[in-house]
């Protein structure tokens, strides 16, 4: 993810790669060839957001059996209620099952 920038003269807002600070040559607005600055309001909203939705928290619950974000659909954390849907996308039923429960057919 870049570095969230706006223009000092036109206020539109850039993403670079990283902080104007650390480049040799002043990178400029593409619309109004303004010098850029970096927006550190952003960047804490970006942060912030990231931090709500669990983006960069990682959990090893017994959910999956590798390291996953933190409420993630079969995650212990999750916050939502599973439906019977989830559970048939998860484990699906036997060719045997699904013939006696009259969902596939006998081949």
């Amino acid at each position: 993810m870049g570095a969230p920038h706006r223009c000092y003269r036109c206020n539109i807002r850039h993403s670079l790669r990283k902080r104007v600070t650390l480049y040799l040559r002043q990178p400029r607005c593409p619309s109004c060839r303004g010098p850029l600055h970096f927006d550190a309001y952003r960047a804490l909203k970006e942060h912030q957001r990231r931090d709500k939705e669990g983006m960069k928290v990682t959990c090893t619950c017994s959910g999956y059996h590798f390291p996953h974000r933190r409420r993630s659909l079969w995650c212990r954390f999750f916050p939502g209620e599973r439906t019977e849907a989830h559970f048939e996308a998860r484990f699906p039923r036997s060719h045997q099952e699904m013939v006696d429960a009259g969902i596939a057919f006998e081949s």
